[in-house]
């Protein structure tokens, strides 16, 4: 008759050939860097997360909007994107323009506007997105060229601080970052011209804003799909870093 003794079960238990006891989801949660099952961020830090955004889209939209049609004419390269945005909306294709274009654009005469396609080397939506302005406010309007832009620049500053926001669960640094980007010499710059790099900064925060949620939402699958499930020690590891391949 063999008597288990306390040593023996702690010899067991450091065996690495005994499987691991199965871990609850929220263990696995912690072990991902995500909060435990139900757990909210205090009403506190949700209402001051909103003030911040308030606060950093309020100094956005000042800095942004405020004067916007001033200069009535064509700036930089408002010259191509504003022309062909105009022209995608009347002839479907970027095109041409005869001589003196740019400062009969901007007293309303767009009589210069060929039916002769021009040389594209950007693409169109950021193009499209300026004509709707101009469909909207006019096209003789420098106000109605320069709108889309001047919203992408608001909407970047938002996505920004709920960004920060997710990431650090900090307010303050949320509406720190807001407020600094909307403040930013570059970004009111070219918020207040019709170019598309406005544009460009809004789609790349969005894109990593959509990028930390997914990465959320998949490590809490990975904690759902694992809890209960004992590790097998002579199997691959779930949560230990993959190898990546790159070719080269």
């Amino acid at each position: 008759m063999t008597v288990s003794t306390a040593a023996d079960a702690e010899a067991d238990t450091g065996n690495p050939d005994v499987a691991e006891a199965p871990r609850s989801e929220n263990q696995l949660r912690s072990l991902l860097g995500l909060e435990p099952l139900g757990t909210e961020p205090p009403r506190r830090v949700r209402i001051n997360g909103w003030i911040a955004t308030v606060v950093a889209s309020l100094v956005a939209a000042l800095t942004r909007l405020i004067g916007l049609g001033h200069p009535h004419q064509l700036m930089f390269d408002e010259i191509y994107y504003v022309k062909d945005a105009f022209a995608l909306w009347h002839n479907g294709y970027e095109s041409a323009w005869g001589d003196g274009a740019d400062e009969l654009f901007a007293q309303g005469d767009f009589s210069a506007l060929t039916t002769d396609p021009s040389y594209v080397v950007h693409p169109q939506l950021g193009k499209w997105l300026i004509g709707l302005g101009m469909q909207i406010f006019g096209a003789e309007s420098s106000f109605g060229w320069r709108i889309m832009p001047a919203l992408a620049g608001i909407l970047t500053v938002i996505v920004l601080v709920r960004l920060t926001l997710r990431l650090t669960r900090s307010p303050l640094l949320a509406g720190l970052a807001g407020v600094l980007l909307a403040i930013d010499g570059v970004g009111i710059t070219e918020s207040r011209i019709g170019l598309l790099d406005g544009f460009i900064g809004l789609f790349a925060t969005i894109a990593l804003y959509c990028l930390m949620r997914d990465r959320e939402w998949s490590r809490a699958r990975l904690a759902t799909d694992l809890a209960g499930v004992s590790i097998d020690p002579a199997g691959p590891a779930p949560l230990a870093p993959r190898p990546i391949c790159v070719p080269g």
